[in-house]
């Protein structure tokens, strides 16, 4: 889109902003993206055009005379089409997600699934009170250190991240991370409630600080190029997170640390697979949504910027991929913080890499120790030591394929 941009990958060779942007990611070039939007298109609309007569059906609720959704409606219909077919919402797991019960979830859970310890340092020395220090421990040698500051408090930015303090270097210093998080503070008797969006977005940034500790500290070539210890490739930065989002939500781990914060009962198994059936509607159409965004963003840097017209480029995308309206004259793209790359794919990328993950875990036995230690060894201690395709074939055996991500989507109609 930028003309220095354009300028700049020719100078180097490339046809495009986007191909030189490409050529160091998993993709390789623009065409290859080009091909994976095409591809995800195939798969998702079969199963989005399943959805969208629903959510028309439950919009006619409201508006009798309603022949479109937009976008500004899809969230809201979901949620009520959610609500009327398994009679839950998305606040329904609230009561059995108290704050204390999930923060040991997840280092018993993390403890067992990476194969390391979680020790916490008493009485330690950090930026606030509430943050707590816990070292990473492996067969009885520390390997890292992460700290949590997990709660809100005044003065504190509202955004949720995991973030790199310090390398690893090998024989000269440990890797540390931070995760920093939002969650309630307990009030009287309430001992802070999450939501599931809560939950999962925890689970999702102590994936990125437990790759960063066992990538900076296992890995051979940490002491010459400590940088490396995260990956090489921005398109699967997000996959190790995104696997490990999706592990709270398994009922076989769900059930064992949901118990509601009065009674302490266990979450009733009915509302389990009535949550696990809600969960699944509306995936399609939820994840097309990026699609059209994909190709935009691609097409801004792989077309020349002189004379491009970007109202006009986003209506032929979504005229093209989307099954949504979108609002005429809003100039979307003029706030659209993700137009600063061409790489707006990865999303979608690395969630169709994160299925074909999960699709190699024994869904009723998730923390399985040989597919543990695999994915372990094979997907987060080499850390960049080498290409995220490599890693992806060594942990499925294969190259990435598209059919887990499908079976995913069509979940909700089986």
């Amino acid at each position: 889109m930028s003309r220095l941009c354009f300028e700049t990958a020719q100078l180097l060779g490339y046809s495009s902003w986007a191909d030189f942007d490409a050529a160091s990611k998993m993709t390789g070039s623009a065409k290859a993206i080009e091909h994976f939007i095409a591809d995800l298109d195939k798969v998702t609309r079969p199963v989005a055009e399943r959805e969208f007569p629903l959510l028309l059906a439950e919009k006619k609720k409201f508006n009798p005379s309603a022949t479109c959704i937009y976008e500004y409606d899809l969230m809201f219909l979901i949620e009520q089409v959610r609500r009327h077919k398994y009679g839950v919402d998305s606040s329904v797991l609230r009561s059995y997600l108290p704050v204390p019960a999930v923060k040991q979830a997840l280092l018993d859970i993390s403890s067992k699934f990476f194969q390391v310890e979680f020790r916490k340092e008493e009485h330690s020395s950090a930026w606030h009170p509430s943050v707590e220090t816990w070292d990473v421990m492996d067969h009885g040698s520390m390997i890292g250190r992460i700290y949590l500051d997990l709660y809100a408090r005044p003065g504190k930015p509202s955004n949720w991240e995991a973030l790199p303090l310090r390398d690893g270097k090998l024989g000269q210093q440990l890797p540390e991370a931070v995760l920093i998080a939002n969650l309630p503070n307990a009030i009287g008797e309430n001992p802070g409630l999450m939501e599931q969006e809560q939950l999962d977005a925890l689970f999702h940034e102590f994936g990125h600080a437990v790759h960063k500790i066992l990538a900076g500290s296992h890995a051979r070539w940490a002491g010459e190029h400590p940088g490396m210890s995260g990956t090489l490739e921005t398109d699967f930065v997000e996959v190790p997170s995104q696997f490990f989002e999706q592990f709270p939500e398994l009922p076989s781990l769900l059930t064992t640390f949901a118990h509601h914060y009065k009674t302490n009962e266990p979450i009733p198994s009915d509302l389990v697979s009535r949550l696990r059936g809600a969960a699944a509607f509306g995936r399609a159409i939820y994840w097309a949504l990026d699609i059209p965004l994909s190709a935009f963003s691609l097409h801004c840097y792989e077309r020349k910027p002189a004379g491009l017209d970007l109202d006009a480029l986003l209506r032929e995308e979504n005229q093209r991929y989307s099954m949504l309206k979108a609002v005429p004259d809003t100039h979307f793209w003029a706030s659209w913080v993700q137009l600063d790359s061409s790489n707006y794919y990865l999303y979608d990328w690395d969630e169709v890499i994160v299925q074909d993950f999960l699709s190699k875990v024994d869904l009723s036995n998730p923390l399985a120790s040989e597919v543990a230690a695999r994915y372990r060894k094979t997907v987060l201690e080499p850390g960049g030591s080498m290409s995220a395709n490599d890693l992806v074939r060594n942990f499925l055996g294969r190259p990435q394929s598209l059919e887990a991500y499908r079976n995913w989507l069509e979940e909700e109609f089986r």
